[in-house]
């Protein structure tokens, strides 16, 4: 059985540059063929084309469109039209057509929390039982479960399983009682949900960490946590981000640096401040700049020669810092563009600092941000 991963409009969006919109135009048009619209999937142009024209009339199309931002709400938006699932069901559809994509999805979806799974998660360790799971109820409590990964971790790098350990630190996982279509209920699942391009990379490095994953959760055991069964990274469509960041830049590194983070920051839901967007016309530079500093909860600086040359940098920087010790939390980024030794020997006040250096690595950059807010999240709770 394949177990695929749908792209929902905004995901091909984002990969196109274009909008939601724009994709579901795309598709009626059948130009986006050879796309990986599921998992090994690639549906043709000429397919997709014949398959709109045959089955899925655009008032179809227009009631889906909200459904089909959610992978998981595809079988129960498809079911909602007895006549195309029919048309779905019984016909004969060409290998790698859309056709055949839908008749799969209705196949192997029968139940919607199966869909949910099968659609949204990637297992990477499956013990015995039931092939299918579904939460059940609340995470552990989250100090007995920081006692069993902390356990876990320590017996892991006694043995010298790295892989394992690389994987319960490479994103938040939790533990919760599942169930499943059998009504099995003696068992818990590691589950963690991450962004869309930390998804990507377990979907695409999955089978390499399917033995890691084995030993994670027999070790899990072995230090007194519940009976796993299942190790699963689920996709997080999320809202944007309550928290938002004050890019802090010169304008030399506006259109290598500071766009590009703003650009790809702000696609993700994390909300950014950056002067050419936040400032209109006739309005106070100074005045906007307070407002940033003071709703940010992190000061990204773009800290390069250029920048520590500015006054008005060093005065973002003093509210920021001061903003940080008055809150007891971090605040100011570091992020050095070009030599650190010699950028900091101009900003002696960062050294202290953990610092991350500039070399195009946007993905990087946000995930670092999104591990801080986590682990300031947790400490506050």
């Amino acid at each position: 059985m394949i177990n695929h991963v749908l792209l929902t409009p905004e995901e091909v969006a984002d990969l196109l540059r274009v909008t939601p919109g724009d994709v579901l135009g795309l598709l009626e048009q059948g130009a986006l063929g050879g796309l990986p619209i599921a998992g090994s999937w690639k549906v043709r142009a000429d397919s997709v084309e014949d398959f709109l024209r045959e089955g899925l009339q655009r008032e179809n199309l227009r009631v889906l469109e909200k459904a089909i931002q959610d992978p998981a709400h595809w079988p129960k938006a498809l079911r909602e039209f007895p006549d195309l699932v029919t048309t779905i069901e019984q016909g004969q559809h060409p290998p790698d057509s859309m056709g055949a994509f839908l008749k799969d999805v209705l196949r192997h979806n029968q139940r919607p929390e199966e869909g949910a799974q099968k659609m949204g998660t990637i297992t990477l360790y499956h013990a015995s039982g039931a092939d299918d799971f579904e939460i059940a109820g609340p995470a552990l409590d989250a100090s007995e479960a920081k006692r069993v990964l902390f356990n876990a971790r320590r017996l892991l790098t006694a043995r010298g399983l790295t892989e394992a350990v690389k994987l319960l630190e490479s994103a938040p996982f939790s533990m919760f009682p599942g169930t499943n279509h059998f009504g099995d209920d003696d068992f818990h699942v590691l589950l963690a949900e991450v962004a869309l391009a930390e998804y990507e990379d377990f979907r695409l490095a999955r089978e390499a960490k399917r033995q890691a994953a084995r030993d994670l959760a027999q070790t899990i055991m072995e230090a007194g946590g519940p009976y796993i069964r299942f190790v699963a990274i689920r996709l997080h469509i999320v809202d944007p981000e309550t928290w938002e960041v004050f890019i802090c830049h010169a304008s030399e590194d506006k259109e290598d640096v500071a766009r590009p983070l703003y650009g790809h920051l702000t696609e993700g839901g994390i909300p950014c401040w950056i002067d050419e967007v936040e400032i209109g016309w006739g309005e106070s530079i100074v005045a906007k700049i307070q407002e940033g500093l003071s709703r940010a909860r992190y000061v990204l600086v773009v800290l390069s020669a250029q920048l520590l040359k500015k006054s008005w940098a060093q005065k973002e920087l003093r509210t920021a810092l001061t903003l940080e010790i008055e809150s007891n939390r971090n605040i100011v980024l570091p992020l050095i563009v070009g030599d650190p030794q010699s950028v900091l020997a101009s900003a002696p006040f960062l050294r202290e600092k953990r610092y991350l250096v500039w070399g195009g690595d946007l993905i990087r950059v946000e995930r670092e941000l999104r591990a801080l807010a986590r682990k300031q999240a947790s400490q506050a709770g």
